[in-house]
């Protein structure tokens, strides 16, 4: 008679057979060993719920965590210690960043009041259409509209870019104040750290202290630079004449290049951004101070904004050419005046 043989199965054994559990993870079906908890699942197979923050109109982070994502069973909440069962859903909700949301305001500008970008005296009254990040109050556009006729001064302004230079401002400084003239200077930060003591000189003799940049960047032009490069260029500027006892209210772009962030950012920082009408070109190595004059005095008329220089290098022909500008603008009629808020 044959005995036929069978292998006993333990108790234990008999465990080891328990089917495992088919949770769907991601929208993929995974298999787990009975008694896997959530917590278990969730390192077992690294998910991560990204967090998102909300940004600034200018992409900064106002708050890291504002967004917070989740890892979810079943669509809901659930603990670490929470037992698996057969069919369970595990799902990852992450989230994205967001940029805040903007407000659109609209400004009263009586008349009096100059045009930003300014290139004149003339004053427009009109509304300024201003639109804001909602939390930051960061602006993100500026825009003026006329709503009645400019109105021109018997006027002229003298500015000088570049400085402060400790060899040329003194001198600048000196003709002003013997000819009674207050100008405006547009002045480069690194140099007002290195020179303070002639932008108090400025500031006793009552002249008009504005904002150039911290080391005026030119290439690429400074209204394609980073909105943040943008605003440190300003802001580390604003800080240092602030140090000094200087409030700047007015902000030369170098080489003239402006975009609407520069204005953006220019405004929010308390600045209007200036430019200039009648270019003498002083800058010019081979130039002579005959050619200045004539320069200014053949183009100069009521409300022009005359660019001229203190520093950035060799300003001997402005110096010698300043007394007869001056001269020439007043023989026309015309006052010289600082450019005001």
């Amino acid at each position: 008679m044959l005995a036929l043989a069978f292998p006993l199965v333990t108790a234990e054994r008999a465990s080891d057979l328990t089917p495992p559990i088919d949770v769907r993870v991601r929208q993929q079906d995974q298999y787990v060993r009975p008694g896997t908890t959530f917590g278990d699942a969730v390192r077992e197979f690294k998910l991560h719920a990204h967090t998102g923050a909300l940004l600034d109109v200018e992409g900064q982070v106002i708050d890291a965590n504002k967004f917070p994502g989740a890892i979810l069973l079943n669509d809901k909440p659930a603990g670490s210690d929470v037992v698996l069962s057969d069919g369970d859903v595990i799902r990852v909700v992450s989230q994205q960043d967001q940029t805040e949301g903007t407000v659109r305001t609209v400004e009263e500008v009586p008349g009096g009041l100059p045009a930003n970008p300014q290139f004149y005296l003339g004053t427009t009254p009109g509304e300024q259409i201003v639109v804001k990040g909602r939390v930051s109050g960061k602006i993100v556009s500026s825009k003026f509209q006329a709503t009645g006729p400019s109105t021109t001064p018997n006027a002229v302004a003298l500015t000088f870019d570049d400085g402060p230079s400790r060899v040329y401002t003194p001198q600048i400084l000196a003709i002003l104040q013997h000819f009674g003239v207050k100008a405006t200077f547009f002045t480069i930060g690194f140099e007002i750290d290195e020179f303070p003591d002639v932008i108090r000189e400025e500031h006793t003799a009552g002249m008009v202290i504005g904002n150039h940049t911290w080391d005026h960047p030119e290439h690429p032009p400074f209204r394609d630079l980073p909105a943040a490069k943008i605003r440190d260029e300003m802001q580390k500027t604003t800080d240092a004449l602030n140090k000094l006892g200087v409030d700047p209210y007015l902000f030369r772009p170098p080489g003239g290049t402006y975009g609407d962030t520069e204005l953006s950012v220019a405004q929010s920082l308390g600045m209007r951004v200036v430019l200039w009408s009648i270019d003498p070109q002083d800058w010019r190595s081979d130039i002579k101070p005959k050619e200045i004059v004539d320069n200014v005095l053949s183009h100069v008329h009521a409300g022009s904004i005359i660019l001229m220089h203190d520093g950035g290098g060799f300003q001997d022909a402005t110096v010698k050419a300043l007394p007869k500008i001056i001269k020439g603008i007043r023989a026309k009629g015309l006052d010289i005046v600082p450019i005001l808020p």
